[in-house]
């Protein structure tokens, strides 16, 4: 299982990625500051 997710900021539109934990559960919620903002 991939340990990596993408997402989109917000505000200026960066891609970036992020772990996620494969044993977490389907629904999971990250939280982290967009490197380029």
């Amino acid at each position: 299982m991939n340990s990596q997710a993408s997402c989109v900021c917000d505000s200026c539109g960066e891609t970036m990625v992020v772990r996620i934990d494969p044993d977490g559960g389907s629904k999971q919620e990250v939280v982290e500051d967009c490197p380029v903002c």
